[in-house]
């Protein structure tokens, strides 16, 4: 019996799922004449081609690979580095390692990418600017940031302006930061920006004005997608818990 209850349940979502989308009428018959063997078919045809498609849901078959085989990433750079030596592999190779916290071994994977590239890659230099604010290494991250010519697209400056605070942060030239954040504070769609000048402000005194800020976080936090605040729930999560803390 639970059996035939499973079965049934299944073909009606499969019918459900079929008229929604305005799939092929015929694969209702299909679905009522071949019962468990129709719904398979069906997932596979028509359900599985969608998610594998779906951005949320290829993020969450990455982690569950992650988590599985976690040095999975870095075989397959190192298999296709050894095939072409390129900039482009160098830089998949680096980024392997840095999602396992290897960040000295990525780091001389991205000097060999420097070296191969023939002018100040953007994506050489910021790379190289990130991993050395990973090992601390500031002064080495602010000279990789330099050299990255003027242009590229707003989110790609905005990424710069985020960088080039974090290391002033760093360095405790706060009042720096702060006018870096400040400066793409309202051209920036996500709450990194909003929670990092928030803190800054906290650690300079400024409790009102990070009240403001979580305040505005929180509002916009309502009409966030789930998927976006569990991405960031630790980011979203401390922006609530300060709030609350400093009686906003």
């Amino acid at each position: 019996m639970p059996i035939v209850i499973l079965s049934l349940g299944l073909q009606l979502l499969c019918i459900i799922h079929c008229i929604r989308n305005r799939n092929n009428n015929a694969w209702i018959l299909g679905i009522i004449i071949g019962s468990l063997i129709g719904c398979l078919a069906y997932f596979i045809v028509e359900i599985l081609p969608d998610l594998s498609r779906n951005r949320q849901v290829r993020a969450v078959q990455g982690q569950l690979v992650g988590r599985i085989d976690p040095e999975r990433n870095i075989r397959a750079a190192t298999q296709t580095l050894d095939l072409a030596d390129t900039v482009a592999n160098r830089l998949a190779m680096g980024d392997a390692l840095c999602q396992r916290a290897r960040h000295s071994e990525a780091l001389d994977h991205y000097h060999v990418a420097e070296s191969k590239s023939a002018f100040d890659d953007p994506a050489v230099l910021m790379r190289l600017a990130d991993v050395n604010l990973e090992l601390g290494q500031i002064d080495a991250a602010l000279a990789a940031l330099d050299r990255i010519p003027d242009g590229g697209t707003q989110s790609d400056r905005n990424k710069r302006h985020i960088l080039r605070a974090r290391l002033l942060e760093q360095r405790g030239d706060d009042r720096g930061a702060l006018r870096l954040f400040e400066e793409i504070l309202d051209r920036s769609t996500g709450d990194e920006v909003r929670c990092r000048t928030a803190a800054v402000r906290l650690r300079m005194g400024d409790k009102i004005g990070a009240a403001s800020i979580l305040r505005e976080i929180e509002h916009r936090r309502r009409h966030t997608p789930k998927s976006v605040i569990a991405e960031n729930e630790a980011m979203y999560g401390w922006a609530r818990a300060t709030l609350n803390e400093i009686g906003g």
